[in-house]
């Protein structure tokens, strides 16, 4: 089998209030094994390019996604803003949890009212202990919560 434990990915963050790119680079842990069938524990490719457009939605040509963090803040931050469902590794929520952090200052790593912005959800222990440890390592773990799914 093939083993790559982690990977590391660069984001491209625009900051729309201070006008500049922000480039941020994720530390994703993985099961690593790529064997038939078990697919929860790696960073896939469509995982990868989703992740890729959440921390940048404006760029990528869906806007929409930071008009759900403008409403949210205008009902006080009392619900989650996405719900990711197969998170594997959680790349896709980190990354959008990093610009929600980049994008209004005020959310700043910080729950709102203590409810986390993203949930994460997968039907694999293992996956959601990547997702949560993955979310604090990289520095937004008030920001999504993983969720058993099954």
């Amino acid at each position: 089998a093939l083993r790559e434990p982690s990977v590391s990915v660069r984001l491209k963050i625009n900051n729309v209030g201070e006008g500049e790119v922000v480039s941020e680079t994720i530390n994703i842990e993985q099961e690593g094994s790529l064997r038939k069938f078990d697919v929860s524990g790696v960073l896939w490719p469509a995982g990868y390019l989703l992740g890729l457009c959440l921390s940048n939605p404006i760029s990528c040509g869906v806007p929409e996604v930071m008009d759900a963090v403008k409403s949210n803040e205008l009902h006080g931050g009392q619900q989650p803003i996405a719900i990711e469902l197969g998170a594997g590794v959680g790349f896709s929520s980190i990354a959008f949890a990093k610009a929600i952090q980049y994008h209004e200052k005020k959310v700043n790593n910080k729950q709102q009212n203590g409810i986390p912005l993203i949930v994460a959800t997968d039907i694999s222990n293992p996956s959601l202990a990547l997702i949560t440890s993955n979310a604090y390592k990289n520095g937004v773990g008030n920001l999504v919560v993983a969720l058993d799914a099954n």
